[in-house]
């Protein structure tokens, strides 16, 4: 077997490696991942067919959202269903389709602009820290690694054969990562432009592109016929008037996960030609890419990634068994350690579970509220957020500690009167 095979192989093994290593202890399950899982869930308890998919983050001034589309509901439905609604079933899909990305486009590149290239291609790829933790867990951006190496690989294909079906499928693959999140715009612009002005394709290879482009954006184009434009309209009015919040700069990393399989290729066309002519300049930038990730990746991890410090997924479920065990009805959750005072990745764990929380809007209704705090009993029972507030005047009947001085409170409403 060839050495560059064998080191091949090697890559892909670590590939596995760095994104399995202390999954449950840094996957990030916060309440885009539980809202996401709930709307899933009761769009098969209902049997519900939904066209769009998770509300965008940047809204209008009085609070309307446009929406993405609905791929990542259809995509883990089947996963979620095979794995009996587990959360880490999501985090092996997206893992899956990064190795994917990798196997399908590294021979492309190799064809295209040698083995060297293609090597350096997998091991970018591979010790990305962003591709690695954005891998690790279910988020509609996170499927675009896997699109623009898709579209990557599309692209190097048209070069060699301009077949009418290379082209009807680039069309598929650009709605889909604009359905996935609308950071994509910038690709599709670029390929479409490329395609349809720059490039000397004749029409009947233009037009199976821009059919491929309306089939994957169907849903969302149906949606929008139903409702009146909503989305359309929605957008036009954060244009016009302004959003809720201002895009934050720098933009967040997850921004930059379409460009990253074109960034990755152009820096690999550049350390070969380094390694070419300065071979140990070469290695030595890709050992310090390696070593920073390594760095990162390694040591023992107390914390999901971007959630409130000492808080991951084992700590979830350890709190979602104890909830279970409590023989108390028309309970309610929340949680002190973050924005997400709904608590919904617990609520998302208990719904499955078959044991509900009564819903967002019954605080005041509740009997019994089991709180996530790290404060202590005076500054918990006090807490001025509506979720507790409305709840009280109660008494604590019970609590437990959980891990990292974050405790589970178990509050009793006191009877009036």
């Amino acid at each position: 077997m060839k050495t560059k095979n064998i080191f091949f192989i090697l890559l892909i093994l670590t590939f596995i490696f760095l994104r399995i290593y202390q999954l449950p202890q840094v996957v990030n399950f916060s309440m885009d991942q539980g809202t996401t899982l709930l709307r899933i869930y009761q769009n098969w308890q209902t049997k519900k067919i939904s066209l769009i998919g998770p509300e965008s983050s940047i809204k209008t001034q009085s609070g309307r959202a446009f929406f993405h589309g609905p791929w990542i509901d259809y995509f883990l439905l089947p996963v979620m269903l095979i794995s009996n609604w587990n959360p880490l079933a999501g985090s092996y899909f997206f893992i899956f389709l990064n190795l994917v990305s990798l196997l399908f486009l590294y021979p492309e590149i190799k064809k295209k602009k040698g083995e060297t290239v293609a090597l350096i291609y997998g091991f970018l790829f591979t010790f990305s820290f962003l591709l690695i933790r954005f891998s690790q867990f279910l988020w509609n951006p996170n499927f675009l690694p896997f699109v623009s190496s898709l579209m990557l690989y599309l692209l190097i294909k048209i070069d060699y054969k301009p077949k009418p079906c290379y082209f009807f499928l680039i069309g598929l693959v650009l709605g889909f990562g604009l359905g996935c999140h609308y950071q994509f715009i910038f690709i599709v612009l670029g390929v479409l432009g490329w395609i349809l002005i720059l490039k000397n394709y004749n029409l009947k290879l233009k037009l199976a592109c821009l059919i491929g482009l309306l089939v994957s954006l169907s849903p969302l184009i149906i949606f929008e016929l139903r409702h009146n434009f909503y989305n359309f309209k929605t957008l036009m009015l954060i244009i016009n008037t302004g959003s809720q919040k201002s895009l934050m700069l720098p933009l967040p990393a997850h921004y930059f996960l379409s460009l990253l399989p074109f960034v990755f290729l152009l820096e690999s066309i550049v350390l070969a030609k380094i390694i070419k002519k300065k071979f140990i300049w070469g290695l030595i930038i890709i050992s310090l890419f390696a070593a920073q990730t390594l760095f990162k990746i390694i040591p023992k991890q107390e914390s999901g990634y971007t959630m409130p410090v000492g808080w991951n997924y084992i700590a979830i479920e350890k709190v979602v068994k104890i909830m279970l065990e409590q023989n108390v009805s028309d309970f309610n959750v929340a949680s002190l350690l973050s924005g997400d005072t709904r608590n919904y990745p617990v609520r998302f764990l208990l719904t499955v579970n078959k044991k509900p929380p009564m819903k967002t809007e019954e605080y005041p209704n509740s009997k019994y509220l089991f709180v996530i705090s790290q404060h202590n009993e005076n500054k918990t029972i006090n807490n001025s957020v509506w979720e507790i507030s409305s709840f009280c005047p109660c008494r604590i009947k019970n609590v437990w500690e959980i891990q990292n001085k974050i405790k589970l409170y178990l509050l009793q409403k006191k009877e009036s009167g």
